[in-house]
């Protein structure tokens, strides 16, 4: 028998008369009152979240009864009638966090077989994104010290993300938002796999002037893919971090696991930090901030290309000099990198959707304003 799927989220304000609806859009009528999916088919109901508190405090309520009657009973009660439904299974998710939301009655919860998803180990991480990245190195022309880097970037990388997963912890309060998985690092990588041989290594470093820090044209190359995996990595994790601190903790973690895992020197890395701040354990990453990519720009679509800070605050200012609308706007360093992380969201391979989290008066609206002129949208 075939399977079909859909899924009903079940949130705090989910209840019975919602989950009726939601079954009315997706059953069909058999005979008299039985409903369920096309003939031959069966079909599985994802139901999301289902733990989540109602705004009462209780546990779902009338929508986890609807469900265990469905699945005792095979029917729903309707005023008039008897609503059978056949042909449907239920698959459910729990969330964790708060503890109100782990109490689920076990009326309901007999009816299901429990399988916890643990995390993936740190061997199964290394393998399926060092496959993924040297399935990208070998489909592309990049040399072969390039090739050789995809197990650097998953050291790197998981290494940074133990740090956070251990050091920023989420909170109820203001820092619901602290949840790093895989996800993230899969962000971090589809970041990483946007570079191509063609830009791979163009930049020229011109700013180191000690002949010994001068390296060849393969050795810049790797130098250019390090320094993107630091900006994908302050993307991927620093921008849902709230303060400075935090950032500047994440910062030196980053710039510690770059100049291990890749083997560079930290002039070679950062030279904006200068002579002067050769000794410093953990340098500042100030460039990676403002090493932002335009991405979908009219005529190099898609194209990861390392901009200056001044370079990109430059062509703010002439769009916004360029759009009447946006007169009142003052390109400020933080706006600018606010509304380019909000750029990268809309046009990378995910949904493009975005929360921004910070205090009224924090600019919220103005890099949007901002974002969305630059995407013209």
């Amino acid at each position: 028998m075939l399977r079909s799927t859909s899924t009903i989220v079940h949130t705090r304000s989910t209840n019975s008369t919602s989950i009726k609806l939601r079954l009315n859009e997706i059953m069909l009528r058999r005979k008299g009152n039985v409903y369920g999916p096309e003939n031959g088919t069966k079909l599985t109901l994802f139901v999301e979240d289902m733990n989540v508190v109602g705004e009462n405090g209780a546990t779902g309520g009338s929508s986890h009864e609807l469900l265990r009657g469905i699945v005792d009973h095979h029917s729903v009660w309707e005023p008039t009638m008897r609503r059978e439904y056949v042909d449907i299974a239920f698959v459910a998710t729990l969330r964790g966090g708060v503890q109100e939301e782990k109490k689920m009655s076990p009326r309901l919860l007999r009816h299901f077989h429990i399988v916890s998803m643990c995390e993936s180990k740190e061997a199964e991480v290394y393998k399926i994104f060092t496959l993924i990245l040297n399935n990208h190195f070998q489909h592309h022309p990049f040399p072969n010290e390039i090739k050789e880097l995809s197990f650097s970037i998953i050291n790197a990388t998981y290494q940074v993300h133990t740090y956070v997963v251990d050091t920023f912890k989420p909170t109820p309060n203001k820092r619901s938002h602290y949840v790093f998985g895989m996800d993230t690092i899969s962000n971090l990588i589809r970041g990483v796999l946007q570079i191509t041989p063609d830009v791979a290594g163009e930049q020229k470093n011109k700013k180191i002037k000690n002949k010994k820090m001068r390296k060849t044209k393969n050795t810049l190359r790797v130098l250019d893919i390090a320094r993107a995996w630091c900006h994908e990595t302050c993307r991927a994790y620093g921008d849902r971090l709230i303060n400075a601190l935090e950032r500047k903790d994440l910062y030196d973690v980053i710039a510690s696991n770059a100049m291990d895992c890749f083997d560079l020197e930290q002039l070679e890395l950062f030279p904006e930090s200068g002579p002067s701040t050769v000794k410093k354990s953990s340098p500042s990453l100030s460039l990676s901030d403002c090493v932002c990519q335009l991405l979908c720009r009219s005529s190099e679509a898609g194209r990861y290309q390392e901009q200056s800070y001044e370079t990109i605050q430059a062509e703010m200012q002439q769009m916004i000099d360029n759009q009447q609308h946006l007169s009142d706007i003052m390109p400020l360093r933080c706006t600018v990198q606010h509304a380019l992380s909000l750029m990268r969201a809309w046009h990378s391979n995910v949904h493009g959707h975005t929360i921004l989290v910070g205090e009224g008066g924090s600019g919220k609206r103005t890099a949007v304003r901002i974002a969305a002129a630059a995407s013209r949208h």
